[in-house]
């Protein structure tokens, strides 16, 4: 404390997940296309909103819940000295590592690739580090997924993709441009392609991607159909917009539930699930109709054209932060 002139201590509404709600739970005021303030809002983010409503809650469940701290800012016994410079302190335990990773590869490289015109004080190699902690967060935190063939006739592979949200919220969450969308390739013996969805073009868009928005599947038997899961908004006269100003309502929130999740909960009315249709019974429920799974599973009925030989398939899961639609509007003006 002499150095700082304050005596750090101990506080423990720093690991509450309360702690992250200020920025987390994000409400913008709605204008028309005029600019005008219609005096409606729409929730940009509810992230925290979105732990409430799950199994990670601590309020429901301190035994087994995971606070935002639990899984972003890992905690561990070690004894840490809370300074770069003075080693000889006394260290100070527990003490939450600060990871802080969240899911923007997107955005972290492109920081590191104009340090010097944005005045970074960060070194590539701290942005690399967090990039590394990133990509683990993503790839190992984030999402289980199965795939299984069900049924194949000469006519049809029937191929069931199974997705389990493990994230204490929506995934993906946050800023509303986040996607994520399943790739599924069905190939033959020699290694040529039979099927293909959700592959994307060489403008990073997704195959397939109807003209407006792509609806949610529960059942996909085309290649121009992909499985994406995200927010889609609307300006007040109801047309998609990415224009954060504008938008109105939803179109679509099919992004996965975590567990837990209940459309009966004090906070659904800023975590909604729309336009998913009630005829695809196993999004967030399980095999018994039981609400609150975190799970969806993307039926394919894959036409095999008569072959019946060796079939490979492969399953993929990809996430993006900027989509190329995103940009295109964002692009479009200029200051």
């Amino acid at each position: 404390s002499s150095f700082v002139g304050y005596e750090p201590l101990y506080a423990p509404h720093i690991n509450d997940a309360g702690l992250c709600a200020g920025c987390h739970t994000l409400i913008t005021e709605t204008a028309d296309l005029s600019g005008v303030l219609t005096g409606g809002h729409f929730v940009e983010q509810a992230t925290y909103h979105e732990w409430l409503n799950s199994s990670f809650n601590t309020d429901v469940d301190p035994d087994n819940g995971i606070t935002c701290q639990g899984c972003h800012v890992p905690r561990i016994d070690d004894a840490i000295v809370i300074s770069a410079n003075y080693l000889f302190l006394t260290g100070r335990s527990p003490y939450g590592l600060h990871h802080f990773a969240g899911a923007n590869t997107f955005m972290l490289q492109l920081l590191k690739d104009n340090i010097v015109d944005l005045g970074l004080t960060a070194s590539p190699a701290q942005f690399d580090s967090t990039i590394l902690l990133t990509n683990i967060q993503l790839q190992q935190k984030s999402l289980m997924l199965d795939v299984s063939m069900e049924d194949r006739t000469p006519d049809t592979a029937f191929i069931d993709v199974n997705l389990t949200n493990i994230a204490g919220h929506k995934f993906p969450s946050g800023y509303p441009s986040r996607r994520a969308f399943v790739q599924l390739d069905v190939l033959n013996d020699e290694g040529d392609t039979l099927f293909s969805s959700g592959g994307w073009n060489s403008a990073y868009e997704v195959n397939g991607h109807d003209a407006d928005w792509e609806p949610h599947h529960d059942v996909i038997t085309a290649e121009d159909q992909a499985q994406i899961y995200e927010q889609v908004m609307a300006d007040v006269n109801g047309d998609k917009t990415t224009v954060l100003e504008r938008a109105a309502s939803l179109l679509k929130d099919n992004r996965l539930t975590p567990l837990g999740f209940s459309t009966s909960h004090p906070s659904y009315d800023t975590t909604l699930v729309v336009n998913v249709p009630v005829s695809d019974v196993d999004f967030n429920h399980d095999g018994l109709g039981v609400e609150g799974s975190g799970t969806d599973i993307v039926h394919y009925h894959v036409p095999m054209n008569g072959y019946m030989g060796p079939t490979h398939v492969h399953a993929r899961f990809w996430y993006q932060t900027p989509p190329p639609r995103w940009m295109q509007e964002m692009f479009a003006y200029n200051s």
